[in-house]
């Protein structure tokens, strides 16, 4: 799950372009396809969509919070 986290958070933090985040990742771009393809199954939210990346985003930002 981890490498899968950090392909998404590569993702939307560069241009959103699979080929920049396959070339930032040294991967294929299918791998990059594949493994964004298997985030979204997983949680319901395509971060290659729009209000998917808006809702990833987000939850990748409140998870960084500190717990209390």
């Amino acid at each position: 799950m981890d490498r899968l986290l950090e392909i998404v958070q590569t993702h939307l933090s560069g241009s959103g372009s699979v080929a920049d985040t396959a070339a930032a990742l040294y991967c294929h771009r299918n791998t990059i396809q594949q493994r964004l393809n298997r985030f979204a199954e997983l949680t319901g939210r395509d971060p290659r969509r729009p209000e998917g990346a808006a809702l990833v985003v987000l939850a990748l930002s409140v998870n960084r919070l500190p717990k209390k």
